[in-house]
């Protein structure tokens, strides 16, 4: 059985847990410490956390980074753009280890197979990730501004899938942001929509896949029931396609998800 909890999930911070019978990893850690030590005090410590995989640089992805590792000395894992930018802004602990991984390389955490695919976002190196744990197929995929064919083949056919749904269309068009800020959340480097992340639900409904958590959504451009109902309205069109075929969530920004097995 894989588990899977997103412990914060917006922009204002992200961290997810992932975890085996044998293997924990956290994805992302651009929240407090406190935080993600009072999750897993909650969700309980066991399997120990034996590694950190990074999407991209993003402060709302790494600002927790260097408290975490100061504490569990576990090895980083980050593309090596990402890597050297850490290093620079001095994020990174003195004799951490570091793997630099790159798409379509799997490695190996525990009994967890993790293959890196890349995703088309405004960040010097940004992943999403596919894993791997004996039957349990789980993919992980936020801030891309577009499903690229390599995202798409990198999601369809698993059973749980992690998928942005940063904003509503009509939330973000009439919203306060500047003019610049939308054309580039709304950009092929920027975020995904509730209704690009609605499309691609279609098409991992037909390859099997039973749950969604719909991950990074705006604080200020979107709501979960609007992400929620846009995906059950979509997924209602699709031929033979009835209430609860795939379970939706939506991944609060202040707290903890509950946990969803595989």
């Amino acid at each position: 059985m894989t588990q899977i909890c997103t412990i914060r999930s917006g922009s204002t911070g992200n961290s997810t847990l992932l975890r085996n019978r044998d293997t924990s990893l956290l994805i992302d850690v651009g929240i407090a410490y406190k935080a993600i030590r009072e999750a897993l005090c909650e969700l309980g410590d066991t399997p120990p956390i034996q590694g950190v995989l990074i999407t991209h640089e993003h402060i709302d992805h790494i600002k927790g980074l260097k408290t975490f590792l100061k504490r569990h000395p576990v090895t980083l894992y980050a593309g090596e753009d990402v890597v050297e930018y850490l290093l620079m802004k001095d994020m990174l602990v003195p004799g951490v280890e570091v793997e630099c991984i790159d798409a379509g390389r799997p490695f190996c955490v525990g009994s967890m197979q993790i293959t890196p695919f890349a995703t088309p976002h405004d960040a010097l190196q940004s992943f999403g990730f596919r894993f791997q744990s004996g039957e349990d197929t789980i993919a992980f995929a936020t801030d891309l501004g577009i499903v690229t064919p390599q995202v798409e083949s990198s999601l369809l056919g698993a059973q749980m899938v992690v998928l942005e749904s940063n904003y509503d269309q009509r939330m973000l068009e009439s919203g306060p942001y500047p003019y610049y800020l939308k054309r580039r959340i709304m950009g092929e480097n920027g975020h995904l929509s509730n209704e690009s992340c609605a499309n691609m639900l279609k098409k991992l409904l037909q390859t099997g896949t039973k749950q969604v958590v719909l991950a990074h959504l705006s604080r200020e451009n979107n709501l979960p029931s609007l992400a929620i109902e846009n995906a059950r309205t979509t997924l209602g069109q699709c031929d033979g396609y009835e209430e609860g075929m795939m379970g939706l969530f939506a991944a609060p920004a202040y707290e903890m998800l509950k946990p969803l097995c595989v």
